[in-house]
């Protein structure tokens, strides 16, 4: 669904950052057509992430576990892992389809990312830190009195967490100072976000103003010229005369451009 700036936040991201390899893994799990549980023992049990106590093990199921259910339906997950390990999209691609679907999975994440970190990146800021984060959350804690309740130490690691995570996905850069990337979105993944907001029903109207771009630092300028490369991929007609513009779409549903065959092949796999 679009993402509505409207749900609880949640600071559960405060305990674990990115977890970028430990999701791959547990995706390829699921792709090989393990279920949700039988993954489950996999990482707390067998220890298939080699982390080194239970504890951790459980924390880092957990973390994942959340992240994944709050997709949404089984179908997009499992979905989502067979994307995750496919040899049609470069690793590029497919850790920014990802890193979509956590925003879309956790509200806090997405509107961190559309509002405060987009709006650093066009204001023409080359670099963001922890201060950036949190001024933010003080900002909005008038929508979002939840955060009142997190203590300084928290609001702390939230912030923390995200720069890297965010980095981690490949929008930032660095270790001590987060630079913006100049991100390029490769066309699979652009696929991907346009496809799924069709599948929503929107209108064209409403998808060139939709802030899901901004997750991936698309602008307005930006988001024309990947509709014109999709264009002339053949996936989708664009038409923009002055103000009005119409997206006329090839293919009936996300699931049906995904299964077309040599999508993400138009660069070096991964």
């Amino acid at each position: 669904m679009e993402i509505t700036n409207g749900s609880t936040y949640s600071s559960s991201f405060s305990g674990k950052a990115g977890l970028l390899e430990e999701t791959r893994q547990v995706l390829f799990q699921l792709a090989a057509g393990h279920s949700l549980d039988e993954v489950r023992a996999m990482v707390v049990e067998q220890n298939i992430l080699s982390k080194q106590s239970r504890y951790t093990r459980q924390g880092v199921w957990d973390a994942i576990r959340r992240r994944l259910i709050g997709i949404g339906k089984e179908a997009r997950i499992f979905r989502l892992a067979r994307i995750v390990t496919s040899s049609d999209y470069t690793l590029q691609a497919k850790n920014l389809i990802l890193f979509y679907e956590l925003c879309r999975s956790q509200q806090l994440l997405a509107d961190l990312t559309t509002d405060c970190l987009f709006s650093l990146y066009t204001s023409g800021r080359s670099s963001i830190d922890k201060v950036d984060i949190l001024n933010w959350l003080q900002q909005v804690s008038d929508r979002h009195p939840e955060i009142t309740t997190w203590s300084p130490q928290t609001q702390v690691k939230i912030a923390s967490n995200y720069l890297s995570m965010v980095r981690d996905f490949g929008l930032l850069s660095g270790t001590q100072q987060k630079r913006f990337m100049q991100v390029y979105v490769p066309l699979p993944t652009f696929l991907y976000l346009l496809y799924d907001l069709h599948d929503q029903g929107l209108s064209t109207r409403a998808i060139l103003d939709s802030s899901i771009f901004h997750i991936l630092l698309i602008d307005h300028e930006d988001l024309i010229m990947l509709l014109g490369d999709a264009t002339r991929a053949g996936y989708i007609t664009f038409r923009q005369s002055g103000d009005i513009c119409d997206i006329l779409f090839h293919y009936s549903s996300l699931d049906e451009v995904i299964q077309h065959v040599g999508i993400g092949r138009e660069v070096s796999q991964s």
